[in-house]
């Protein structure tokens, strides 16, 4: 074999390599509705309030197989925390499957049992039992006598909830520093209202519902809580999904929609793990699924996406001679409501977290801390080949230092001069 053809098998077969981890990596976010690694186990715990008063709640955590008490895997510990919230009167075995799938995936999951008998529950003392949870996982995670001793990743605090949970839970998130990321499942309004207090909470939320609900109605409460929030904000509109949709079967008074339950829970289940994965732990992956170019892909969901970050212009194209720099110019703004500074980072278009196809440089490479509505100025400088090639795409995404999660992104398409093809 010549020394020519064994240098062309060795590229053929690093290219090779390289699509066939990219394609792997892409499948593990397009599979996030498939259970994770671990099973689920899950027991009842007891926590106590500052009154002295004790609630029970279900705490499921990865396991070595699924089921009541069983043995805990701590193989990828310490893990994040997620608080989750009922509805009316609905107790969390109603939420199994959705707890379970994320335990599956590398949480611990506190599930408060209280208020599920109140026909007049109290909101705020459902919120505060979300934080006197954490308040738990916290004191266990510094108790050596505790299962949970140096187990729980007491940084990385999510809350989730539905109906009245969801209402309940940005009550909670409005009032706590410590959670990272919320989620909300057809979130009902509250008293006091959940919908004033969303522009009090700072951390990415994520706004899940569905257009047929008939119980909560999506455009009083949760599109006024996705209007009035603060950015990183997003809002997810299931197209066909009800109310009783984000439950593993009906309760009293269910209402149904055009989707089945089952593909409900499917996206629902999805769209939580792939937004706390971003926000909860240090895989910056899924970043394309939340805020990147296949964030609308699923033809069954209706995104509203506002991370708080402009760049512009959102596309911009050139062309340039074989082996000469093509540059740009990209502005970057801080839409949010606090000062912020940005990472600028380039990568392929077609393939996510590979190199660009062509070399690029960001001149600077991170922008100073911006005010809101203050901007920079990055110069993109793209190295074109000796060799006239098609034309090539090259994502630029500038990245928020406030939470290392929110992105926004643009795209510099650049082509050899036709002449020199």
């Amino acid at each position: 074999m010549s020394k020519h053809n064994s240098v062309w098998i060795s590229k053929t077969c690093l290219l090779t390599l390289l699509l066939v981890v990219l394609v792997q990596s892409t499948a593990v976010y397009a599979d996030l509705d498939d259970p994770g690694p671990f099973g689920a186990g899950r027991q009842i715990v007891t926590i106590l309030r500052p009154n002295g008063q004790t609630f029970t709640s279900q705490l499921y955590y990865p396991a070595t197989t699924a089921g009541d008490g069983t043995r805990y895997d701590g193989s990828s510990a310490p893990y994040p925390a997620v608080t989750f919230g009922h509805g009316f009167t609905v107790p969390p075995k109603f939420y199994r499957s959705t707890l379970e799938h994320l335990a599956s995936h590398g949480y611990l999951v506190i599930a408060p049992m209280s208020y599920t008998t109140f026909l007049f529950p109290s909101h705020q003392g459902f919120a505060e039992d979300f934080r006197y949870s954490l308040d738990f996982l916290e004191s266990e995670n510094a108790n050596p006598a505790s299962w949970l001793f140096g187990q729980v990743d007491t940084a990385h605090f999510g809350m989730a909830g539905h109906s009245m949970g969801g209402g309940s839970s940005i009550l909670a998130a409005a009032a706590d520093s410590r959670v990272r990321a919320l989620i909300t499942l057809a979130a009902a309004e509250t008293i006091p209202s959940a919908i004033a207090q969303m522009q009090n909470i700072s951390a990415p939320v994520r706004l899940i519902t569905g257009d047929q609900d008939d119980i909560v109605d999506w455009q009083t409460n949760t599109q006024e809580m996705y209007t009035v929030g603060r950015p990183p904000r997003q809002l997810l509109l299931i197209q066909g999904g009800c109310h009783c949709g984000f439950l593993d079967s009906n309760f009293l008074f269910c209402d149904s929609g055009s989707l089945p339950r089952e593909e409900q829970l499917e996206i629902a289940r999805r769209e939580m793990v792939t937004f706390f994965d971003l926000y909860l732990k240090p895989d910056s992956d899924p970043w394309r699924e939340v805020w990147g170019p296949e964030q609308a892909d699923d033809p069954q969901v209706v995104l509203q996406s506002d991370p708080g970050i402009d760049l512009s212009p959102a596309n911009q194209t050139g062309q340039g001679s074989p082996g000469s720099v093509v540059s740009y110019s990209v502005t970057v703004t801080n839409l949010d409501t606090q000062p912020t500074g940005y990472a600028l980072m380039a990568e392929d278009d077609a393939w996510p977290s590979a190199p660009p196809p062509w070399p690029a440089s960001l001149i600077p490479g991170r922008t100073p801390m911006l005010n809101p509505s203050e901007s920079a100025s990055v110069i993109v400088n793209v190295q074109l080949p000796d060799t006239p090639r098609q034309e090539e795409t090259i994502l630029i995404s500038a990245l928020s230092d406030r939470d290392g999660g929110t992105r926004q992104f643009a795209t510099v398409t650049t082509a050899a001069d036709a002449k020199d093809r």
